[in-house]
């Protein structure tokens, strides 16, 4: 419950800073995780909301047992009407009462799942790009299905997922090691891709990029152990380049410009 609410009330807060209020705006959450309750957080405030994701979680016991304890929480506070997508999903027992829900890549997200260019306002992911399988496309994607002057808040996390104590282990890994575990394991591990290669990606897909935040950093001590290991694509970045961990990138779709 304290994730999903503190991850509802973080898109909240960017939209804030944005100018925006959820009510009425179209949005779209890529790889929305194991629930989907910060989605249907949003919807009760008034967004119409799409989730996407190519292993997008079913309504189980589970999750109607999570979103009754959250419209109880919701309904406690101040704006008891906020959890009206919560109990839609409730009363129906599936996520398809509040949500509009599509099983596919952010690659892929297009005419074939009934979108249509210009359809959101906004597109959110939190830890998504560093597992999808080509950022520049996926970035493409998105920019053709944001309407002109619409935006994009992307968290992303660039860290070596096996070890999360050892952040660039997988920078001393030679090209084609890292692009077999790739495959291997989906993604699921992470990317060697650092954060001014995701900036260049979306700015390639057409995205003016308003703000990048580095909001996690590798420990000095374990940099200076590091740096002498790593691969030679990566040992001439600079050392304030590589500390980044995480970030978020803050785009948007100029106006008057055709996807």
């Amino acid at each position: 419950m304290d994730y999903a609410s503190a991850v509802a009330d973080g898109y909240v807060s960017q939209l804030a800073a944005l100018g925006l209020r959820p009510e009425g705006l179209t949005l779209l959450e890529l790889g929305p995780g194991a629930d989907l309750g910060p989605a249907l957080l949003l919807a009760g405030r008034g967004a119409r909301v799409t989730v996407a994701d190519p292993w997008l979680a079913d309504c189980t016991a589970r999750h109607l047992a999570l979103y009754a304890r959250l419209a109880e929480r919701v309904e406690s506070g101040d704006a008891p009407g906020h959890a009206r997508a919560l109990r839609a999903v409730l009363a129906e027992r599936r996520h398809e009462a509040a949500l509009l829900t599509l099983r596919a890549s952010a690659e892929r997200l297009g005419r074939a799942h009934g979108l249509r260019p210009c359809s959101f306002d906004v597109c959110f992911s939190n830890a998504v790009f560093e597992h999808v399988a080509s950022p520049l496309r996926a970035a493409r994607r998105l920019f053709t299905l944001t309407r002109p002057g619409g935006y994009g808040l992307h968290q992303v996390d660039f860290r070596d997922h096996r070890d999360f104590a050892r952040p660039l282990e997988h920078l001393t890994e030679g090209p084609l090691a890292r692009a077999l575990r790739r495959v291997r394991h989906r993604g699921a591990q992470g990317s060697g891709w650092r954060h001014p290669a995701y900036a260049d990606a979306l700015r390639r897909a057409g995205f003016e990029l308003l703000d990048f935040e580095d909001n996690l950093h590798a420990a000095p001590e374990y940099l200076d152990e590091v740096l002498p290991r790593l691969r030679p694509a990566f040992g001439r970045l600079p050392r304030a380049t590589l500390a980044v961990l995480s970030g978020r990138f803050v785009v948007r779709r100029p106006d008057g410009v055709a996807a």
